[in-house]
């Protein structure tokens, strides 16, 4: 005769199974969130039956998910302590990523491993000064016609530290007749007027109060993805970032958890190709998809 489940019928409760007095730590322990799961699931089949029960019970998920997210964030000191890869942008194909690196005196062997798409990275909000040239940053791209969307997870290449109009300048970052010049922009840097004038305006001063009183003494950072051909500020029509100011940094990767991110993307890529808008094309389809929009990759 097949036993009744007791969970279907809290009346009638099964006795729970004690662990021996003389059990390790982890397994009293496996025996107390046991213990406590079957009562939570009693509860529910009680109170909240059928739908119901499983409506309550994705509504406490989701409120756990954004309690540990913001608990997370708080300890790390960041707004986004867990960040999702969605491009390949940081990938290492064979030893051909370092020859960028190479050809500007930069020691790519010591910069750590790749970023692969559905990783999840760990960020930290460490302090501004203590980023180095090699770090892996998160940070708010900034283009002059927009600002903010998906952050930014690439490499510092270069650092540029202003004093009012005196530049100390760090890796591929350069400061010729008054401009911050990168590889890519020798002949076409950026004053620091230009810089100045690009973080006063009403649009970054939005989602950065205050910022206009920090452009005295700041840092600015030129990135790239290992995998991409220039770095993130080249002036062109692809033009990831204007050089970050220190403000726009969300943090410093810290390690990166493989594949777990998948779970995120399968769902943006799902609700992406059925809306017919799979901007940057960072899932499962290759570029030339008719449903393809004509964005730049990052």
């Amino acid at each position: 005769m097949e036993r009744e489940d007791p969970l279907k019928n809290p009346k009638e409760p099964e006795p729970e199974e004690e662990p021996p007095k003389d059990a390790a730590p982890h397994v009293k322990a496996y025996h107390y969130v046991r213990k406590k799961h079957r009562h939570i699931k009693r509860l529910k089949h009680k109170y909240f039956p059928g739908i119901y029960g499983e409506l309550v019970s994705f509504l406490i998920a989701l409120l756990i998910a954004w309690a540990f997210l913001q608990m997370l964030g708080w300890m790390l000191g960041t707004a986004s302590p867990l960040v999702v890869v969605e491009s390949e942008s940081m990938i290492h194909p064979s030893d051909t990523w370092k020859q960028w690196y190479l050809d500007r005196n930069l020691t790519p062997d010591s910069y750590g491993g790749a970023l692969n798409v559905g990783d999840i990275v760990l960020v930290k909000g460490d302090d501004p000064n203590d980023i180095r040239v090699g770090d892996v940053v998160v940070y708010t791209k900034y283009g002059g016609a927009y600002i903010g969307g998906e952050p930014v997870i690439h490499r510092v290449v270069g650092i540029a530290e202003v004093h009012g109009d005196e530049v100390f300048t760090y890796g591929v970052a350069g400061f010729e007749n008054g401009s911050v010049t990168t590889p890519c922009n020798r002949n076409n840097g950026f004053s620091l007027d230009e810089i100045r004038s690009l973080y006063s305006t009403d649009v970054v001063k939005k989602f950065f109060p205050g910022i206009e009183g920090e452009l005295e003494d700041f840092k600015l950072f030129i990135t790239k993805g290992d995998n991409n051909v220039i770095e993130d500020q080249c002036r062109s029509p692809g033009m990831i970032s204007y050089p970050i100011h220190e403000r726009l940094v969300q943090g410093r990767a810290k390690f990166d958890i493989p594949y777990l991110g998948y779970v995120k993307l399968g769902i943006v890529c799902g609700v992406r190709y059925a809306s017919g808008n799979v901007c940057n094309c960072r899932c499962w389809w290759t570029a030339d998809h008719p449903n393809c929009c004509s964005g730049n990759e990052a």
